[in-house]
């Protein structure tokens, strides 16, 4: 078991850390939010150089720490590798908010393509209609008589009031 283990420069903890000392074979770690709890459930579980933990009898054994990355890991990600004793209305509610975010992706994705598309074919909507008012203003000197041109007056010398 874990007698007592030392942090130091890592996330809320400075370089003079802390230290938990007499520890048991069953220990519970509260705090406040944002306090380090998550950072200590880490490095208990993954040690790095910025972590000292000593052993009873300097042996080594697998740690087993709970948090949101076991759970994650064990029960969300992949099939139940042990029994837990979890509420199943909170394995049901993260499953639902799992598939959602997944929905919630898809939709993203679906409006992100549509604006591409939409785009496009605003594009070809704007090229078609300079297409067509370049062809009626070319073909404008067919109606450019005499008995039209009074009819025609303000909107002879430029093709968009000449289209419409």
């Amino acid at each position: 078991m874990i007698q007592s283990f030392q942090i130091r420069n890592i996330g809320t903890y400075d370089a003079a850390g802390i230290s938990c000392d007499n520890l048991e074979k069953v220990n519970f770690i509260y705090g406040a939010n944002g306090s380090g709890k998550t950072t200590i459930s880490k490095l208990l579980n993954n040690p790095q150089s910025n972590c000292t933990i000593n052993w009873l009898d300097n042996r080594t054994l697998e740690t087993l720490v709970y948090n949101k990355d076991f759970k994650e890991k064990n029960i969300l990600n992949s099939s139940l590798k042990g029994v837990f004793t979890i509420g199943e209305e909170d394995i049901d509610n993260e499953r639902k908010i799992i598939e959602e975010k997944v929905k919630l992706d898809k939709l993203i994705d679906n409006i992100r393509r549509y604006t591409v598309t939409l785009k496009a074919q605003q594009d070809l909507l704007t090229a078609l209609e300079e297409e067509k008012v370049e062809a009626v203003w070319n073909n404008s000197a067919l109606i450019n008589h005499d008995l039209l041109r009074s009819s025609l007056s303000g909107f002879l010398g430029k093709k968009k009031f000449f289209f419409h």
